[in-house]
């Protein structure tokens, strides 16, 4: 038996080995989250619910997105700490994308850092759908 061949059978070995190893991890695991919940009981893990209405946004009368007010207040971006905004693309999160990006729209020098020289908005996929508003200037809440 040469040397490559030697190298092979062990590798082989080895990789099996592993599985072998983390597939047994993995059954000890399983089987002792199983034991456990036999032990502890059942609760609600969901948050209580609120004692009043936790929306902020709603369309108004004029068909209009309101209650962008109520809002918390967005800290200044750190000077010199961004001159690239980068948005992946996941359709499922678009949502959250464009509130961070309206949220960063809303910061109090968000215009003075997009006008300096080399600032660049990207995007990937759905990301491009947040990154064009944000690009062009136009408000990612409208």
């Amino acid at each position: 038996m040469d040397a490559q061949s030697v190298r092979q059978a062990f590798a082989w070995a080895f990789g099996w080995s592993l599985l072998l190893f983390f597939s047994t991890l993995t059954a000890l695991w399983n089987g002792f989250l199983a034991c456990l919940s036999l032990v502890l009981k059942d609760c609600d893990r969901a948050p209580q619910r609120l004692p009043h209405d936790p929306r902020f946004l709603f369309i108004d009368a004029e068909k209009e997105l309101a209650g962008l007010d109520k809002l918390p207040a967005v800290p200044p971006i750190p000077e010199g700490a961004v001159d690239t905004i980068a948005v992946a693309g996941c359709a499922n999160l678009i949502m959250y994308s464009l509130g961070a990006a309206y949220a960063l729209q809303r910061a109090p020098n968000f215009k003075e850092c997009t006008e300096r020289q080399g600032f660049r908005v990207s995007g990937a996929s759905s990301g491009t759908l947040v990154a064009l508003p944000m690009a062009l200037g136009l408000d990612c809440a409208a």
